[in-house]
């Protein structure tokens, strides 16, 4: 259980997790212009403010323009870092990504700064 304004050890994905990243998903593609497949989210550590903010660390295959002689779009595997803020359940306001840093496949989880003013 984190204590509430620090920040958990990380953790490997929980489907919860998980359902959180494909979730915000949407957010992201916007966010990073790009078209993502088979989003995984591997790690994460939770903090507890006013809802809960999520710092998760996610796999994905990123679409290209480019086409491979068989038609097919080619994918590459990117990861990157989402701090993500869930509000209380009570506010019904939904998912909010905060924060989205594209990262190198090997690079470990990091704890985004607070706010990075990203357009919806």
């Amino acid at each position: 259980m984190p204590m509430v304004g620090g920040h958990s050890t990380a953790s490997i994905a929980t489907p919860k997790i998980n359902q959180v990243a494909i979730d915000i998903q949407p957010a992201v593609e916007r966010h990073l212009s790009v078209k993502l497949e088979n989003v995984k989210a591997t790690h994460y550590t939770q903090q507890v403010v006013a809802g809960m903010v999520y710092h998760i660390r996610v796999l994905a295959s990123k679409q290209s323009s480019k086409t491979s002689s068989d038609g097919d779009n080619e994918s590459a595997d990117i990861a990157f870092h989402l701090r993500v803020f869930q509000p209380l359940p009570h506010t019904g306001d939904p998912l909010e990504l905060q924060f989205v840093k594209e990262t190198n496949l090997t690079e470990s989880l990091n704890i985004l700064p607070p706010r990075l003013k990203l357009n919806p």
